[in-house]
């Protein structure tokens, strides 16, 4: 499945995984068409991303939802190792548990 998404200035672009994560978490209780096309892409990107980055925001952005598939496990040859990184995979660990600090 190719999708490709409007864009400023009239060009066809195809999404990113970071971005669209980061879009479903501001997006948090929006029901629209274009949420549950975000959500589809986010969960399909989940099944195939190999980024630290993207991966932690995809997980907040369908943790957002209620929509991060059951029993989900993070790859473990996707490291958090960078400044950039860590943070984003505390703000996922606690949304995990419920302590949903960065999503309230």
């Amino acid at each position: 499945m190719e999708l490709r998404i409007g864009a400023p200035l009239g060009y066809d672009c195809f999404p990113y995984p970071e971005t669209t994560g980061m879009a479903l978490a501001a997006l948090r209780g929006v029901q629209s068409s274009g949420t549950e096309r975000g959500l589809a892409v986010a969960r399909r990107f989940l099944g195939e991303c190999r980024s630290a980055d993207a991966l932690n925001w995809l997980r907040l952005g369908l943790l957002a939802h209620g929509q991060l598939p059951a029993g989900y496990c993070h790859p473990v040859a996707v490291e958090n190792r960078t400044l950039r990184t860590r943070p984003s995979a505390c703000w996922v660990a606690e949304a995990e548990k419920g302590r949903d600090f960065f999503l309230a």
